[in-house]
This record gives structure tokens, C-alpha cells and sequence, in this order.
């Protein structure tokens, strides 16, 4: 099973701040980002 992770951020400094931060627990969890949004999806 694929586990993969998209995030989509806007706005400030701060929420790509908390993106990064998302992104590395789900990366220590065993997910890879990836930039198609449907990824996942069935």
C-alpha cells in the first residue's frame, strides 16, 4: 500500500512554517509527499 501525502498551503510565512512541520511527521511516519492531488484516491 502507497502511502503518500499531499499538502496545499497559503498564506504566511507561519502556515508554510506548519506545513514543513506536518510534511516531516508524516515523512517519520512512513508517507512520501507527492504532488498529485489525487493520489490515493480509488
Amino acid at each position: 500500500m502507497n502511502k503518500n501525502y499531499y499538502i496545499e498551503t497559503y498564506g504566511c510565512q507561519m502556515n508554510v512554517a506548519d506545513s514543513e512541520l506536518v510534511a516531516g511527521l508524516l515523512e517519520d511516519s512512513g508517507y512520501r509527499e507527492t504532488t498529485d492531488i489525487t493520489a490515493g484516491f480509488i
